[in-house]
Protein backbone atom coordinates (compact mmCIF):
# COMPACT_ATOMS: atom_id res chain seq x y z
CA UNK A 1 0.00 0.00 0.00
CA UNK A 2 1.19 3.49 -0.77
CA UNK A 3 0.41 6.50 1.58
CA UNK A 4 -0.11 10.10 0.93
CA UNK A 5 0.76 12.11 4.49
CA UNK A 6 -0.04 15.46 4.89
CA UNK A 7 2.07 17.49 7.92
CA UNK A 8 5.33 16.52 9.32
CA UNK A 9 6.72 13.57 10.37
CA UNK A 10 7.16 15.53 13.57
CA UNK A 11 9.84 15.23 16.85
CA UNK A 12 10.89 11.88 16.91
CA UNK A 13 11.32 11.73 12.65
CA UNK A 14 13.52 8.35 13.40
CA UNK A 15 9.55 6.33 14.75
CA UNK A 16 9.08 6.76 11.05
CA UNK A 17 11.91 4.10 10.23
CA UNK A 18 8.85 1.87 11.64
CA UNK A 19 6.81 2.23 8.57
CA UNK A 20 8.78 0.83 5.64
CA UNK A 21 7.56 -2.49 6.92
CA UNK A 22 4.30 -2.00 6.43
CA UNK A 23 3.99 1.07 3.49
CA UNK A 24 5.55 0.61 0.09
CA UNK A 25 5.77 4.04 -0.66
CA UNK A 26 4.85 7.32 1.31
CA UNK A 27 4.32 10.58 -0.51
CA UNK A 28 5.02 13.47 2.09
CA UNK A 29 3.62 16.50 1.22
CA UNK A 30 5.17 19.71 2.48
CA UNK A 31 4.42 23.29 1.57
CA UNK A 32 8.15 23.93 0.73
CA UNK A 33 11.32 21.26 0.52
CA UNK A 34 13.02 22.69 3.13
CA UNK A 35 13.00 19.64 5.31
CA UNK A 36 15.47 16.86 4.99
CA UNK A 37 14.59 13.37 3.62
CA UNK A 38 16.32 10.32 5.36
CA UNK A 39 14.41 7.82 4.31
CA UNK A 40 14.34 5.85 0.92
CA UNK A 41 10.91 4.85 0.77
CA UNK A 42 9.93 8.60 0.88
CA UNK A 43 9.18 11.11 -1.75
CA UNK A 44 9.06 14.33 -0.53
CA UNK A 45 6.20 16.70 -2.38
CA UNK A 46 6.61 20.10 -1.87
CA UNK A 47 4.34 23.23 -3.08
CA UNK A 48 7.62 25.57 -4.01
CA UNK A 49 11.19 25.39 -3.89
CA UNK A 50 12.12 27.04 -0.57
CA UNK A 51 13.39 30.40 -1.28
CA UNK A 52 11.66 30.96 -4.00
CA UNK A 53 9.09 33.78 -5.04
CA UNK A 54 6.17 31.48 -5.25
CA UNK A 55 7.50 30.12 -1.64
CA UNK A 56 7.59 33.77 -0.01
CA UNK A 57 4.06 34.32 -1.37
CA UNK A 58 3.01 30.81 0.14
CA UNK A 59 4.64 31.55 3.31
CA UNK A 60 2.84 34.95 3.66
CA UNK A 61 -0.60 33.06 3.18
CA UNK A 62 -0.08 30.68 5.40
CA UNK A 63 0.57 33.66 8.20
CA UNK A 64 -2.96 34.80 7.23
CA UNK A 65 -4.30 31.50 7.33
CA UNK A 66 -3.18 31.22 10.63
CA UNK A 67 -4.31 34.90 11.59
CA UNK A 68 -7.84 34.38 10.25
CA UNK A 69 -8.64 30.64 11.99
CA UNK A 70 -11.91 32.22 13.43
CA UNK A 71 -13.30 34.35 10.52
CA UNK A 72 -14.43 31.69 8.25
CA UNK A 73 -15.35 33.72 5.28
CA UNK A 74 -11.76 35.15 4.82
CA UNK A 75 -10.27 32.17 5.66
CA UNK A 76 -11.52 30.52 2.36
CA UNK A 77 -11.05 33.74 0.57
CA UNK A 78 -6.82 33.41 1.44
CA UNK A 79 -7.21 29.30 0.99
CA UNK A 80 -8.65 29.80 -2.40
CA UNK A 81 -6.32 32.34 -3.37
CA UNK A 82 -3.56 29.74 -2.75
CA UNK A 83 -5.47 27.69 -4.69
CA UNK A 84 -5.09 29.38 -7.51
CA UNK A 85 -1.51 29.81 -7.17
CA UNK A 86 -0.32 26.49 -6.05
CA UNK A 87 -2.63 25.20 -8.61
CA UNK A 88 -0.71 23.32 -11.06
CA UNK A 89 1.50 21.97 -7.84
CA UNK A 90 -1.99 20.78 -6.19
CA UNK A 91 -2.92 18.76 -9.62
CA UNK A 92 0.22 16.45 -9.67
CA UNK A 93 -1.43 15.00 -5.92
CA UNK A 94 -4.26 14.84 -6.99
CA UNK A 95 -2.61 11.73 -9.69
CA UNK A 96 -0.35 10.25 -6.97
CA UNK A 97 -0.74 6.64 -7.15
CA UNK A 98 -2.54 6.54 -3.72
CA UNK A 99 -6.33 6.09 -2.58
CA UNK A 100 -4.96 6.67 0.89
CA UNK A 101 -4.57 9.91 2.84
CA UNK A 102 -2.98 10.30 6.57
CA UNK A 103 -3.78 13.67 7.27
CA UNK A 104 -1.82 13.81 11.20
CA UNK A 105 -1.81 16.82 13.35
CA UNK A 106 0.95 15.91 16.13
CA UNK A 107 2.38 18.99 17.34
CA UNK A 108 2.89 22.65 15.47
CA UNK A 109 2.71 21.27 11.77
CA UNK A 110 -0.22 23.47 10.58
CA UNK A 111 -1.37 20.51 8.57
CA UNK A 112 -4.81 21.55 9.27
CA UNK A 113 -4.46 24.88 6.87
CA UNK A 114 -2.57 22.09 4.03
CA UNK A 115 -5.36 19.73 4.37
CA UNK A 116 -8.01 22.17 3.82
CA UNK A 117 -6.22 23.46 0.59
CA UNK A 118 -5.98 20.37 -0.64
CA UNK A 119 -9.73 18.75 0.05
CA UNK A 120 -10.99 19.38 -3.65
CA UNK A 121 -8.26 17.50 -4.91
CA UNK A 122 -8.46 14.75 -2.47
CA UNK A 123 -12.47 14.03 -3.63
CA UNK A 124 -11.44 10.30 -4.89
CA UNK A 125 -9.18 9.52 -2.08
CA UNK A 126 -9.96 8.24 1.77
CA UNK A 127 -8.92 10.83 4.16
CA UNK A 128 -8.19 9.43 7.90
CA UNK A 129 -7.38 12.39 10.22
CA UNK A 130 -5.43 11.67 13.34
CA UNK A 131 -5.45 14.81 15.74
CA UNK A 132 -3.43 15.39 18.92
CA UNK A 133 -2.53 18.77 19.52
CA UNK A 134 -5.11 21.33 20.10
CA UNK A 135 -6.44 23.90 22.31
CA UNK A 136 -10.06 24.42 23.70
CA UNK A 137 -10.55 27.67 21.49
CA UNK A 138 -12.01 27.30 17.91
CA UNK A 139 -10.18 27.11 15.10
CA UNK A 140 -12.00 26.69 12.03
CA UNK A 141 -9.42 24.68 10.04
CA UNK A 142 -9.44 22.20 12.72
CA UNK A 143 -13.16 21.59 12.55
CA UNK A 144 -13.43 21.30 8.81
CA UNK A 145 -10.75 18.42 9.13
CA UNK A 146 -12.71 16.56 11.51
CA UNK A 147 -15.75 17.28 9.16
CA UNK A 148 -14.25 16.49 5.85
CA UNK A 149 -12.39 13.30 7.24
CA UNK A 150 -13.66 9.54 6.33
CA UNK A 151 -12.20 8.75 9.68
CA UNK A 152 -10.85 9.93 12.38
CA UNK A 153 -7.59 8.50 15.41
CA UNK A 154 -8.09 9.85 18.97
CA UNK A 155 -6.02 9.21 22.27
CA UNK A 156 -9.29 8.53 23.82
CA UNK A 157 -12.93 8.70 24.04
CA UNK A 158 -12.35 11.81 26.33
CA UNK A 159 -10.83 13.70 22.83
CA UNK A 160 -14.02 12.76 21.52
CA UNK A 161 -16.21 14.41 24.03
CA UNK A 162 -13.79 17.45 23.92
CA UNK A 163 -14.03 17.73 20.44
CA UNK A 164 -17.87 17.77 20.52
CA UNK A 165 -18.68 20.05 22.65
CA UNK A 166 -15.82 22.40 21.60
CA UNK A 167 -17.87 22.53 18.31
CA UNK A 168 -21.50 21.55 19.03
CA UNK A 169 -21.21 18.88 16.61
CA UNK A 170 -22.01 15.20 16.56
CA UNK A 171 -19.10 12.97 15.08
CA UNK A 172 -20.51 9.80 16.05
CA UNK A 173 -21.33 8.87 12.30
CA UNK A 174 -17.71 8.88 11.23
CA UNK A 175 -15.31 5.89 11.53
CA UNK A 176 -13.86 7.07 15.11
CA UNK A 177 -10.35 4.67 16.90
CA UNK A 178 -9.41 5.19 19.52
CA UNK A 179 -6.72 4.17 22.14
CA UNK A 180 -3.81 5.21 19.36
CA UNK A 181 -0.90 7.63 19.37
CA UNK A 182 1.24 8.52 16.47
CA UNK A 183 3.93 9.62 19.19
CA UNK A 184 4.47 5.74 19.78
CA UNK A 185 8.09 4.96 19.82
CA UNK A 186 10.62 3.44 16.71
CA UNK A 187 10.84 -0.25 17.78
CA UNK A 188 14.48 0.44 17.17
CA UNK A 189 14.62 2.40 20.87
CA UNK A 190 12.61 -0.43 22.58
CA UNK A 191 13.89 -3.55 21.79
CA UNK A 192 18.06 -2.49 21.93
CA UNK A 193 17.36 -0.34 25.35
CA UNK A 194 20.00 0.00 27.90
CA UNK A 195 18.81 0.07 31.54
CA UNK A 196 21.29 2.16 34.11
CA UNK A 197 20.87 1.09 37.61
CA UNK A 198 18.68 3.44 39.58
CA UNK A 199 20.36 6.51 41.56
CA UNK A 200 17.76 5.62 44.31
CA UNK A 201 19.92 2.59 45.04
CA UNK A 202 22.73 4.40 46.36
CA UNK A 203 20.91 7.04 48.69
CA UNK A 204 17.59 5.19 49.24
CA UNK A 205 15.90 8.70 48.22
CA UNK A 206 13.72 8.74 45.31
CA UNK A 207 14.95 10.54 41.95
CA UNK A 208 12.28 12.74 40.26
CA UNK A 209 13.07 13.72 36.86
CA UNK A 210 11.69 16.65 34.13
CA UNK A 211 11.83 16.69 30.57
CA UNK A 212 10.85 19.77 28.83
CA UNK A 213 12.33 21.66 25.75
CA UNK A 214 12.27 25.03 27.51
CA UNK A 215 10.25 25.39 31.50
CA UNK A 216 9.00 29.02 32.06
CA UNK A 217 9.48 30.99 35.74
CA UNK A 218 6.18 32.57 35.74
CA UNK A 219 2.84 31.42 34.37
CA UNK A 220 2.32 34.39 31.52
CA UNK A 221 2.73 32.36 28.28
CA UNK A 222 -0.86 31.88 27.14
CA UNK A 223 0.28 28.47 25.33
CA UNK A 224 2.37 26.66 27.16
CA UNK A 225 3.53 28.71 29.89
CA UNK A 226 1.14 26.74 32.95
CA UNK A 227 2.22 23.17 31.30
CA UNK A 228 6.02 24.08 31.78
CA UNK A 229 6.22 26.13 34.86
CA UNK A 230 7.64 23.72 37.66
CA UNK A 231 8.77 25.88 40.49
CA UNK A 232 6.25 25.15 42.89
CA UNK A 233 6.52 21.11 41.92
CA UNK A 234 9.79 21.39 42.44
CA UNK A 235 9.78 23.04 45.65
CA UNK A 236 7.38 20.64 47.00
CA UNK A 237 10.04 18.05 46.08
CA UNK A 238 12.77 19.26 47.59
CA UNK A 239 10.33 20.18 50.84
CA UNK A 240 10.16 15.78 50.88
CA UNK A 241 13.89 15.71 51.13
CA UNK A 242 13.91 14.21 47.25
CA UNK A 243 16.39 14.68 44.55
CA UNK A 244 15.17 16.10 41.52
CA UNK A 245 16.73 16.98 37.67
CA UNK A 246 15.28 19.33 35.36
CA UNK A 247 16.75 18.71 31.62
CA UNK A 248 16.05 21.65 29.53
CA UNK A 249 17.46 23.71 26.65
CA UNK A 250 16.00 27.07 27.59
CA UNK A 251 14.76 28.86 30.99
CA UNK A 252 12.28 31.88 29.93
CA UNK A 253 12.65 34.63 33.06
CA UNK A 254 10.46 36.31 34.60
CA UNK A 255 8.76 39.88 32.74
CA UNK A 256 11.64 41.30 35.94
CA UNK A 257 14.10 39.27 34.22
CA UNK A 258 14.40 36.45 37.32
CA UNK A 259 15.74 32.98 36.83
CA UNK A 260 13.96 31.55 39.63
CA UNK A 261 15.58 27.83 38.84
CA UNK A 262 18.84 29.07 39.08
CA UNK A 263 17.64 30.71 42.58
CA UNK A 264 16.03 27.27 43.83
CA UNK A 265 18.70 25.35 42.82
CA UNK A 266 21.32 27.63 44.85
CA UNK A 267 19.03 27.01 47.65
CA UNK A 268 18.40 23.57 47.27
CA UNK A 269 21.41 21.88 49.23
CA UNK A 270 21.74 19.57 46.11
CA UNK A 271 18.33 18.60 46.10
CA UNK A 272 17.73 20.26 42.49
CA UNK A 273 19.97 20.33 39.89
CA UNK A 274 19.40 21.84 35.74
CA UNK A 275 21.29 19.79 33.31
CA UNK A 276 20.87 20.40 29.38
CA UNK A 277 18.64 18.65 27.16
CA UNK A 278 19.57 14.87 26.50
CA UNK A 279 20.46 14.25 22.87
CA UNK A 280 17.29 11.99 21.64
CA UNK A 281 17.46 12.58 17.98
CA UNK A 282 21.85 11.87 17.90
CA UNK A 283 22.56 9.74 20.98
CA UNK A 284 18.87 8.04 22.11
CA UNK A 285 20.13 5.22 23.43
CA UNK A 286 22.29 6.73 25.79
CA UNK A 287 19.61 9.41 26.32
CA UNK A 288 17.49 6.62 27.40
CA UNK A 289 20.37 4.97 29.39
CA UNK A 290 21.11 8.04 32.20
CA UNK A 291 16.87 8.89 31.96
CA UNK A 292 16.59 5.17 33.13
CA UNK A 293 18.57 6.12 36.17
CA UNK A 294 15.97 8.22 37.77
CA UNK A 295 11.99 6.38 39.64
CA UNK A 296 9.49 8.98 38.40
CA UNK A 297 9.10 11.28 35.81
CA UNK A 298 7.03 14.63 35.50
CA UNK A 299 4.57 15.15 32.89
CA UNK A 300 2.92 18.87 32.68
CA UNK A 301 2.17 21.14 35.19
CA UNK A 302 -1.34 21.76 35.99
CA UNK A 303 -2.79 25.15 37.00
CA UNK A 304 -6.82 25.30 37.39
CA UNK A 305 -8.28 27.94 35.38
CA UNK A 306 -5.57 27.87 32.66
CA UNK A 307 -6.40 26.80 28.88
CA UNK A 308 -3.61 24.86 28.36
CA UNK A 309 -4.14 22.80 31.89
CA UNK A 310 -7.83 22.32 30.71
CA UNK A 311 -6.21 21.04 27.47
CA UNK A 312 -3.64 19.06 29.19
CA UNK A 313 -6.60 16.71 30.81
CA UNK A 314 -6.83 15.44 27.76
CA UNK A 315 -3.36 15.02 26.34
CA UNK A 316 -0.59 12.80 26.40
CA UNK A 317 2.72 14.67 26.33
CA UNK A 318 5.48 13.20 24.24
CA UNK A 319 7.85 12.76 27.50
CA UNK A 320 5.42 10.35 28.79
CA UNK A 321 6.82 7.77 25.95
CA UNK A 322 10.66 8.70 26.67
CA UNK A 323 9.91 7.61 30.34
CA UNK A 324 8.10 4.68 29.56
CA UNK A 325 10.93 3.43 27.20
CA UNK A 326 13.35 4.12 29.99
CA UNK A 327 11.53 2.12 32.92
CA UNK A 328 10.57 5.55 34.82
CA UNK A 329 7.45 5.77 35.78
CA UNK A 330 5.33 8.65 35.07
CA UNK A 331 3.07 10.21 37.31
CA UNK A 332 0.04 12.34 37.18
CA UNK A 333 -2.10 13.85 40.18
CA UNK A 334 -5.62 12.01 40.34
CA UNK A 335 -8.21 14.14 38.36
CA UNK A 336 -5.37 16.47 36.47
CA UNK A 337 -5.23 13.87 33.45
CA UNK A 338 -8.11 11.86 32.73
CA UNK A 339 -6.41 10.38 29.44
CA UNK A 340 -3.09 9.86 30.86
CA UNK A 341 -4.31 8.56 34.06
CA UNK A 342 -6.68 6.14 31.86
CA UNK A 343 -3.80 5.18 30.39
CA UNK A 344 -1.89 4.17 33.54
CA UNK A 345 -4.81 2.42 35.78
CA UNK A 346 -5.47 0.10 32.41
CA UNK A 347 -1.80 -0.91 32.02
CA UNK A 348 -0.18 -0.98 35.35
CA UNK A 349 2.75 1.46 33.71
CA UNK A 350 2.71 4.78 35.99
CA UNK A 351 0.99 6.17 39.06
CA UNK A 352 -1.68 8.36 40.25
CA UNK A 353 -1.32 10.44 43.12
CA UNK A 354 -3.01 12.48 45.76
CA UNK A 355 -0.01 13.53 47.73
CA UNK A 356 3.43 13.56 46.07
CA UNK A 357 4.63 12.28 49.82
CA UNK A 358 2.39 9.10 48.77
CA UNK A 359 5.19 8.44 46.06
CA UNK A 360 7.99 8.28 49.03
CA UNK A 361 6.45 4.55 49.72
CA UNK A 362 5.58 3.66 46.11
CA UNK A 363 7.23 0.16 45.01
CA UNK A 364 8.90 1.15 41.38
CA UNK A 365 9.06 -3.09 40.69
CA UNK A 366 5.59 -3.72 41.07
CA UNK A 367 4.68 -1.34 37.66
CA UNK A 368 5.25 -2.57 34.19
CA UNK A 369 6.00 -0.17 30.79
CA UNK A 370 3.52 0.50 28.60
CA UNK A 371 5.61 0.20 24.97
CA UNK A 372 3.62 0.04 21.97
CA UNK A 373 5.75 0.71 18.37
CA UNK A 374 4.90 2.95 15.85
CA UNK A 375 5.43 -0.08 13.70
CA UNK A 376 1.72 -1.35 15.61
CA UNK A 377 0.49 2.30 14.36
CA UNK A 378 1.16 1.92 11.45
CA UNK A 379 -0.43 -1.63 11.11
CA UNK A 380 -3.51 -0.35 12.17
CA UNK A 381 -3.67 2.23 10.35
CA UNK A 382 -3.16 0.26 7.38
CA UNK A 383 -5.79 -2.29 8.78
CA UNK A 384 -7.99 1.22 8.92
CA UNK A 385 -7.54 1.89 5.25
CA UNK A 386 -8.39 -1.84 4.03
CA UNK A 387 -11.54 -1.83 6.48
CA UNK A 388 -10.45 -4.74 8.48
CA UNK A 389 -11.24 -2.80 11.74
Amino acid sequence: MNLIKIGNFDWPESRWEDSKSVFNHIYLIQRDDVIENKFDWVELISLSKYGSLKNRLNSLLFILLEYLINYVFLYNIVVSLFRFLNNKSLNKIKNLNSNQVYSSYNDYDRSDHLTVILLPYLRDKYIVRAIKETRPDFRYPEFLCLLKSNAIILNSKFNLKFFENKYNTDFSGKRIYFNLDEDWRSKRFITNLLIAEKKSKTDNLKHFVILSGRVFSELGNLRSGARQYYIKLIQEIIDLGQHIDLYTGEIVLTSSGLNLYSELEKKSNGLFKIKGLLDFKNQPLESYAILSRYDFGILHNFEENQKVSYFDKFNIPNRFYEYQISGVLPIVKKNDSFVVEEIIEKNNCGVVYVKLIDLLQCKTSKYKAYNPTFEDYCITLKKIFNFEI
